[in-house]
């Protein structure tokens, strides 16, 4: 995957967007991440969000079509069903 270099730390651009989202009962709703940068940066984050979201590092919920959608950071052990 691709690698984002971070205060000297390489990680993936998955593992960064993790490290964005907070770690213990929170979410994050995707427009706010997204919100402001520029267009290139928004398809990457949203690339790496279906990424993660594959790999059980981020889970996405949206209660209702079109409605926002919420990221949530998973445990170590990835998300539950």
């Amino acid at each position: 995957g691709n690698v984002v270099e971070v205060e000297g730390d390489e990680r993936s651009v998955e593992e960064y967007l993790c490290d964005l989202l907070p770690r213990i009962e929170g979410k994050v709703v995707l427009q706010a991440l997204l919100s402001g940068k520029p267009q290139m940066e928004q398809v990457g984050y949203f690339l790496a969000t279906l990424e993660g979201c594959l790999q059980g590092k981020i889970r996405a919920m949206q209660c209702e079509p079109y409605s926002a959608i919420f990221l949530e950071r998973c445990c170590e052990g990835g998300c539950a069903a």
